[in-house]
This record gives structure tokens, C-alpha cells and sequence, in this order.
């Protein structure tokens, strides 16, 4: 199968009332979703051989870069009754075309099927979102393979030793696999190397305290999960080990830390809020602002693009939006993002009026 093409994973195509109808039965129909969003918490569910499975829950927080993933967050707000969504559509950057196709296509479902109030979210592996990220604790993992890689979980006597790259803020860390070398490792970061009943944590010397911090968590969960047997080692700069050493190629010099990237986005373009309408009979784009940007801006009739400063990209949806608008939403934010020279793996969400999400109103903070 061919690897996805991200400008092609979003789901403006499916919004027609046909569409609506067909996607409601169909998602009635879909074993996958029974119980879902019945309590508090988050499920997931693998893109396997274009069918939607469970997946496990021992597993929640580790994703394979092959598959493509769906996942559901329902909570309530404090004191509240009402259960709200977030739905996420992760893609894995080995993904094939046709499973990030499948995710994208069956997140539509599972909106349809909770009364469509959701909050929708697109994830690209690498590119996640602060809420996507905080679903799991103390981190999500990425590692190499997927389903159609064949992969089954082994005992840790057994295991293939990998490496685990920590990096990021307080409020934004990420944890995924990388090649298992001494080119993998740079001086502002940390790093969990798992050799199954061996676990090391290599500091380096420039690395964060939360950066320490998530490593740390990291290991000890890995060791909780295989009931404590694993030894477990903290190592930081040039320090001494063999072992370790010995599993990357061999002891010597690392990467500088700031060939590693900075650990927080500097925001580099102004935001722009845009205006999706067709009250002149033709669908247009229009600029609303530029620099600052104010909720007071949107107008219920309409639909609005909000550009967080290249950062991020939200789709809001007014109540008395028409369907054409609502239908093309999307199209017009991936040709937005084409048009702008933005990276296609920018976070992409569609929210709507009343049924916000914590980012989007963190957009229009000064």
C-alpha cells in the first residue's frame, strides 16, 4: 500500500446528507464502537487490515509508526452532567495511504454516533497536540513497526533493545523511537535505552529537569510493567558504562545540543482569523484579522478558519453555518495550508460553536 499522503487525510468529502445518513448506519453497525464513550476515560482503537480493533489497554500510550490509530477522550467538566469528546485520528509516519484513510474516515463515524459532539482532531506522529499528549502518562511511546509488520509482544528475556528519545517542556514532552546508535543521542535531551532486563537513562548535560523528570517515568514504568526484574541506571554525560556504550556502537563523542532542536516552537508567523461564507452566493475565504485576533470576530452564521501563528490551525463551525460551508471546511483549511507554505503535519481541528476545546481558546490569548 502506498504511504500516506497527509494533504489527502482529512474528511470535508464526507459531509453530504447522504453521506450523514450512510456514515450513522453504518457506524451503528460497527461491533468495534459498542460501550463507547459510556464512561469517563480514553479508548483506542487500531487501524488493522482496513478494519477498526481494539486495542488493548495495557497498551494505551505506545503507538506503532506503521499503523493508524483512533482514539477517544470522554470527559465531564467539573460539576458537570453532560459527557463531552475529543476524537483524535493519529497517523504514523510509515502509515499507508488507505489506513490513514480508514481512521479518518471511521473518526467520522464515532462523531456521528455520539450525536456528532465531538471535538475533532487530526494527529501526524511527531506533530501532536498538548491534549492529545496529555492523555497519556507518564508519556506515549512511538516505536518502529505495525501491524503489518507482523509484531507480537515479547518477554523482556527475549526483547530487542531500543532506544527511547525524551524531549520537550513541561507542558509538551514526547517520547519516541529512534535508531539505535550513538548519532541517535545529542546532549540536550534524555534517553531510555530498554534492553529488556537492563534499562538505562542517559542525561545529557544540557537536558531539562522535566525532560529528566518524564525519563525517569519512563523507566519506571517499563520496570513496574515487567513486575521490577529490570536494573535499572542513571547515567549522565560521559559517564562510564560498558554496557551501555557498548549496545549504541561504542563510547564517544555525542551530538551538541542544539544540533538537537529547541524543545519548544517559536511562534514565527502572525495569527490570522479567516472567514468561510457564501451569503454572496459563491463560497469565499476572507481575512477577518491579522496579528490579533478576537473570539469577538466570529459570527454564527459563518464558518472560521483561526491560523495560531503557524503553529496550529483550528476550524470553528457557527450554529447557523450553511451546509456548503460545514462541507468544505476542511478543503479550504488543507488549501489554506498548501497556499501558505505550511507543514502538512501542522495540527489541524475542527470545533464548534458551543463545543470548544481548551487550545482554541488559548488561541486568542495575548
Amino acid at each position: 500500500m502506498p504511504q500516506a499522503r497527509l494533504e489527502d487525510s482529512n474528511i470535508a468529502l464526507l459531509s453530504s446528507d447522504l453521506a450523514l445518513e450512510v456514515r450513522k448506519a453504518s457506524a451503528e453497525a460497527e461491533p468495534a464502537f459498542d460501550g463507547a464513550g459510556e464512561k469517563e476515560g480514553v479508548e483506542i482503537w487500531r487501524v488493522e487490515k482496513l478494519k477498526i480493533v481494539r486495542w488493548p489497554r495495557e497498551q494505551y500510550g505506545s503507538f506503532f509508526d506503521g499503523d493508524a490509530y483512533i482514539v477517544l477522550h470522554s470527559y465531564k467538566k467539573k460539576g458537570g452532567d453532560k459527557m463531552l469528546y475529543n476524537v483524535h485520528f493519529w497517523i504514523g509516519v510509515g502509515a499507508s495511504q488507505d489506513e490513514a484513510a480508514v481512521a479518518a474516515y471511521k473518526t467520522v463515524e464515532l462523531d456521528d454516533r455520539l450525536g456528532q459532539l465531538p471535538v475533532q482532531f487530526r494527529q501526524v506522529q511527531d506533530h501532536e497536540t498538548d491534549e492529545f499528549l496529555d492523555l497519556f502518562q507518564p508519556s506515549m511511546m512511538v516505536m518502529s513497526g505495525g501491524v503489518e509488520s507482523g509484531f507480537t509482544k515479547v518477554e523482556p528475556t527475549a526483547y530487542k533493545p531500543r532506544l527511547l528519545h525524551v524531549k520537550g517542556q513541561r507542558k509538551a514532552m514526547r517520547v519516541r523511537q529512534v535508531p539505535l546508535t550513538r548519532d541517535s543521542i545529542n546532549d540536550g535531551d534524555v534517553y531510555v535505552l530498554d534492553a529488556g532486563l537492563s534499562l538505562y537513562q542517559w542525561n545529557g548535560t544540557a537536558a531539562g529537569v522535566f525532560e529528566k523528570r518524564k525519563g525517569n517515568e519512563v523507566a519506571t514504568a517499563i520496570r513496574a510493567d515487567r513486575q521490577g526484574r529490570p536494573r535499572f541506571q542513571v547515567l549522565d554525560g560521559q559517564e562510564s558504562c560498558p554496557e551501555f556504550w557498548d549496545l549504541l556502537g561504542g563510547m564517544g563523542p555525542v551530538k551538541a545540543a542544539d544540533e538537537g532542536g529547541a524543545d519548544s516552537e517559536v511562534l514565527t508567523s502572525p495569527k490570522r482569523m479567516l472567514r468561510l461564507s457564501d451569503a454572496s452566493g459563491t463560497l469565499t475565504m476572507t481575512v477577518v484579522s491579522s496579528g490579533k485576533i478576537s473570539k469577538s470576530d466570529l459570527d454564527t452564521a459563518d464558518t472560521f478558519l483561526v491560523d495560531n501563528g503557524g503553529v496550529s490551525l483550528f476550524v470553528w463551525i457557527g450554529n447557523g453555518a450553511s451546509r456548503d460551508e460545514r462541507a468544505k471546511a476542511f478543503q479550504y483549511a488543507n488549501q489554506y495550508i498548501v497556499d501558505n507554505n505550511l507543514p502538512l503535519t501542522i495540527p489541524v481541528s475542527r470545533v464548534t460553536e458551543g463545543n470548544t476545546s481548551a487550545a482554541f481558546e488559548k488561541a486568542f490569548e495575548e
